[in-house]
């Protein structure tokens, strides 16, 4: 339920970027969610390599507006706001 909750903060305006922690959501769950924000760019940090693989099979499923936007962010990203 806290998940649902967390999520819910974002239905009143779509953000440019949205960085979300990927540690305590599954995969499915956490790619289910931020596709429902609709930001313009998504990244996903501190998820397990256990999950690397289950979000990239994921990824690979959906349109590929939606590959385009979300990103799995790694060590030394950066991007201008």
């Amino acid at each position: 339920m806290v998940q649902r909750k967390i999520f819910l903060l974002f239905r009143e305006f779509v953000p440019d970027v949205f960085i979300s922690e990927a540690t305590h959501i599954s995969p499915e769950t956490i790619i289910e969610k931020v596709i429902k924000i609709n930001a313009g760019k998504i990244y996903l940090t501190h998820y397990s390599d256990d999950d690397i693989s289950k979000i990239s099979e994921i990824l690979a499923s959906l349109p590929k507006i939606l590959i385009e936007k979300i990103k799995l962010a790694e060590d030394e990203l950066f991007f201008e706001i």
